[in-house]
């Protein structure tokens, strides 16, 4: 069986695990180089998340010192949220790659079943 006849197989049958487990045995290595956040506008925010990362935990203290209501006036809060989150957040991912997926890497050849 290709990889993409078991990636449609699983899916249809709803097992999106098996699918990135399968996805994540061809990386050899993977980098978030940039990130770009953008939005209409925030109907609320609530950040409740237990992380040791010193990043992650900056951003989130940053993002709960500013009501839904200031960041959607779209003024200079959204700039500096908008453009903190665009410079952190490649790093943040970065080290959620090392910590969370690396492992499950196998950097098999595309080609192998």
């Amino acid at each position: 069986m290709t990889i993409e006849t078991k990636v449609v197989s699983d899916a249809v049958g709803g097992s999106y695990s098996s699918i990135l487990k399968e996805v994540l045995m061809k990386f050899k290595d993977a980098s978030v180089k940039t990130f770009t956040l953008d939005f209409a506008s925030v109907s609320s925010l609530d950040i409740e998340f237990d992380s040791s990362n010193a990043i992650f935990t900056s951003i989130t203290g940053m993002l709960s010192d500013y009501p839904a209501d200031e960041i959607n006036k779209k003024g200079d809060v959204y700039d500096t949220l908008v453009s903190t989150i665009n410079d952190k957040a490649p790093e943040l991912l970065n080290d959620l790659i090392d910590l969370k997926i690396k492992s499950l890497f196998g950097a098999t050849c595309l080609s192998a079943n």
